[in-house]
């Protein structure tokens, strides 16, 4: 049998071209965990490649734990230990940028968020800008003390009208400032991931005219990174809506596996909840939301609907922890 040279040399082509696609989208994290007393394997929580949330449990071995993965560009990772409750604040728990690159990150225990990583340009970029609004925070947050008491004390339902206005005046200004801060810094830096990611983080909170200026500034390598990708969809879906228009249909399994869509609930009325479990401002409205939909219900077809990503069990637990049951609500 004769081998025709052509050919071989294009089958040679396309293996060597399909492997050099798929290893520059691969990343390797080598991380320690010092001081550890209890911790016996860490999970990385990622979105690969086709979006899809991976959570890779890392074995500890003598303090070591390794991963290795694939992702469509620099992306929005998690590093969870033994914690109490999914909740981002905890002890245990970190935020940071991975991306097609070797890393390397140094942790201890119960002190994630002072987590050393080298290798990541996007966490680089990322930590020296908090470290430049840090003294937009200092400011920001010197009122933090008077919003939490009285939070406390409309959850107590001790808030009269005027401290309810200040209440809604310091959780406006607090996200306005630091809303500022960070979309400035996307237009002025076109060519960063980082901002792709700082618009998609802000995008609901902006006018659709304004998240396509940031959008059409981005350099064309940053359009087609992950959060590049995600702005545009989310464009694309944007339509302008005003009030007595019908909402567009959509459709989603409830915590039981059921299929259920939107237009099930037609002439009532909905609201619905963009929730996660480790959203602490989402747990506190829960109970208000809930004392919401006993009043309306006595004079009108109300409908809550939770929208989270979360297993059953996941679920249950999430309601034994705020002692409250979502779905006899």
């Amino acid at each position: 049998m004769k081998f025709n040279p052509s050919i071989l040399s294009f089958f040679l082509f396309l293996t060597i071209t399909s492997c050099s696609n798929k290893e520059k989208h691969m990343f390797l994290l080598n991380g320690e965990l010092k001081n550890s007393s209890s911790t016996k394997h860490i999970v990385l929580r990622y979105s690969d490649t086709s979006g899809t949330e991976v959570l890779d449990t890392l074995i500890l071995n003598d303090g070591a734990f390794f991963a290795k993965g694939y992702v469509g560009g620099p992306t929005k990772a998690s590093l969870i230990g033994n914690i109490e409750a999914w909740d981002v604040e905890d002890s245990n728990y970190m935020d940071f940028f991975i991306e097609p690159c070797e890393m390397e990150v140094s942790i201890t225990e119960n002190q994630f968020k002072n987590a050393i990583i080298h290798g990541s340009r996007t966490q680089k970029e990322y930590e020296d800008l908090e470290r430049k609004v840090d003294t937009f925070k200092q400011e920001i947050y010197s009122f933090l003390p008077e919003r939490n008491r009285l939070f406390l004390l409309k959850k107590q339902n001790k808030l009269d009208s005027r401290s309810e206005k200040r209440l809604e005046y310091l959780k406006n200004l607090q996200e306005k400032k630091l809303k500022k801060v960070y979309l400035d810094y996307a237009i002025n830096n076109p060519n960063s991931h980082l901002s792709a990611f700082l618009v998609n983080r802000y995008f609901h909170n902006i006018s659709i005219d304004s998240a396509m200026e940031y959008y059409g500034n981005f350099t064309l390598g940053v359009k087609r990174g992950v959060y590049g990708k995600k702005i545009s969809n989310s464009i694309k879906q944007s339509k302008p809506s005003k009030i007595g228009d019908s909402a567009p249909n959509f459709s989603k399994k409830d915590i039981n596996g059921n299929e259920i869509n939107l237009h099930e609930f037609k002439d009532s009325y909905v609201l619905l909840d963009f929730w996660a479990s480790w959203c602490k401002p989402c747990r506190e409205d829960s109970e208000e939301l809930i004392n919401l939909k006993k009043k309306v219900s006595r004079l009108l077809v109300f409908r809550w609907i939770k929208i989270l990503k979360i297993g059953k069990r996941r679920f249950m637990r999430m309601e034994q922890e705020l002692g409250i049951t979502f779905l006899s609500e």
